[in-house]
């Protein structure tokens, strides 16, 4: 087990009257890890982390969105290439991030879809591969069973609040 960090240091120009832009005059970057054997894997994480900020103009804007939240602090930089490096301070503890994880089975069905750990009230949509709407279901808790017996066998795809959350096969 290792230990991540991450720094960057040098001469920075901020956007006049509080624009959230930045210009890089000159820097050092480094993203690592200590503690562990593959240096190879240390000289990767250094080699994405300085490729973002290298090879611009001093002139080049670097926009950033800073927030903090109950959650934490996070600062999104996007370079003038579009690419976006995401820095946060906040912690998910592993039963979190498998709480919000929908599950829907069986894949493929026949009769039945049964979604668990839903937010309640969610809207829930099944489209076809055409992109069709074919139902449109709002879920009173977090199980939800759909009746899918009518439909035509095909690939279909399930959104709750418009985000896709997977493909689904009907026999």
């Amino acid at each position: 087990m290792g230990t991540f960090f991450n720094s960057v240091g040098g001469d920075f120009v901020f956007g006049e009257n509080n624009e959230n832009y930045f210009n890089v005059l000159s820097h050092a970057i480094t993203l690592a890890m200590y503690g562990g054997e593959n240096e190879q894997a240390v000289n990767q994480f250094d080699g994405m982390s300085t490729s973002f900020y290298f090879g611009f103009p001093k002139t080049s804007n670097f926009y950033f969105d800073y927030q903090e939240t109950s959650a934490g602090k996070s600062l999104v930089v996007t370079n003038p290439a579009g690419n976006k490096i995401f820095y946060s301070d906040a912690i998910l503890a592993t039963s979190e991030v498998s709480k919000s994880k929908i599950s829907v089975y069986p894949n493929p069905a026949t009769d039945v879809i049964i979604l668990e750990n839903l937010k309640p009230n969610s809207s829930l949509e099944l489209i076809d591969n055409s992109g069709k709407l074919v139902k449109m279901i709002s879920n009173k808790s977090s199980r939800e069973e759909i009746d899918i017996k009518n439909l035509i066998p095909g690939i279909y795809y399930l959104k709750a609040d418009g985000k896709m959350i997977q493909k689904v096969i009907k026999k």
